[in-house]
């Protein structure tokens, strides 16, 4: 409820308003961009990026389906909400994952911190590593070195992989997350 509200509070001017400048804009953006995506680029590289538009949404429908589902048979109290996780699912099956995104999985971070979600919020300013920013002739303005997807969210699976293997126990260092 509260996730809701403060987006109401923040696009609810912008509806008011009734301008419609904004929309052709952001009609355009859902249905071509792409920047530092991951499970998006792995859809559209198997079924095309017009049917990876539609499957990414159904994926995560699907994913918070689950989640909320799974949250109601064990908990049931509004503060253990699988916030986190389901920001996280949004930003990896997402076709955009800008750094200043993630801002909105900080706070449920905070409350039930979880390595996958700390771990994508290390990693993900790793996506300024542009042509633009790198200064690289070779690459486009906002094209990335083929490094900086494997590197980003092969550090979030690891994470997420730790809570099976328990990393801590096997070499002697503290688990910081559970």
């Amino acid at each position: 409820p509260a996730v809701l509200a403060v987006l109401g509070i923040i696009y609810g001017p912008i509806l008011a308003s009734g301008s419609a400048a904004e929309w052709p804009g952001l009609r355009a953006m859902a249905s071509y961009f792409e920047f530092n995506s991951f499970g998006f680029s792995l859809l559209a590289t198997c079924f095309g990026s017009k049917a990876a538009r539609f499957l990414w949404l159904a994926l995560f429908g699907l994913i918070a389906a689950l989640l909320f589902a799974r949250w109601v048979r064990r908990e049931g109290k509004l503060e253990a909400a699988p916030m986190a996780n389901l920001f996280l699912a949004f930003f990896l099956l997402s076709p955009v994952l800008n750094p200043w995104y993630a801002v909105w999985l900080v706070p449920f971070a905070a409350m039930a911190p979880a390595r996958p979600a700390i771990a994508l919020l290390l990693v993900v300013p790793i996506s300024y590593a542009t042509g633009l920013n790198l200064g690289d002739p070779t690459l486009a303005t906002y094209s990335q070195p083929t490094w900086v997807r494997p590197v980003e969210f092969g550090v979030v699976f690891l994470a997420a992989l730790s809570r099976i293997w328990p990393l801590g126990r096997a070499t002697g260092f503290p688990s910081l997350f559970r």
